[in-house]
């Protein structure tokens, strides 16, 4: 139906989303197939078009406005489509995450649109990814366990190692 796209260097990112048409051109894609379907509203295989206004799609025949972004976090946005995607590169690019700071810094936004953006993030990468959790046999190659002993005692405590099993 569609080609997944690995990104996995912002050069690459960038090639493949220049702008906020590539990001739309791209759900509509991983959404609908394309611009050639068959449209449910007029039952007819049509070609859709973009619409110049709004972030949207038009049926040649019926003139029904499809809305690539309806259903998902980035409906009714005022941001740019191209901020949202670099943020979303951010987020699987990252081992440890990303804070709504570095968001602000890389997205020239405000701090609370930054925050409101990883949230809603952070939030459809929960659903997406579900209650999984690991079962069965884990295998690790290093592991800390406790941190650093605090406290008055802290000295004469052994230093811990490295858990291994």
């Amino acid at each position: 139906m569609h080609r997944r796209i690995e990104t996995t260097s912002f050069y690459l990112f960038r090639q493949h989303f220049p702008d906020s048409d590539a990001c739309l051109a791209h759900l509509m894609r991983v959404r609908y197939g394309g611009t050639e379907i068959d449209f449910p509203k007029c039952g007819v295989h049509s070609k859709f078009y973009r619409e110049t206004r709004d972030p949207a799609y038009i049926c040649r025949d019926c003139k029904h406005h499809t809305f690539p972004c309806a259903g998902t976090f980035m409906h009714r946005t005022h941001l740019p489509l191209h901020k949202w995607f670099y943020a979303m590169f951010l987020f699987t690019s990252s081992r440890r995450g990303v804070a709504a700071k570095e968001l602000e810094r890389q997205l020239d936004v405000s701090y609370p649109t930054a925050w409101r953006m990883a949230h809603l993030i952070r939030k459809h990468m929960d659903v997406i990814d579900g209650e999984w959790s690991l079962d069965g046999e884990i295998e690790a190659n290093e592991t800390y366990v406790g941190g650093e002993a605090k406290g008055p005692d802290a000295d004469s405590m052994p230093a811990r190692p490295p858990y291994s099993a």
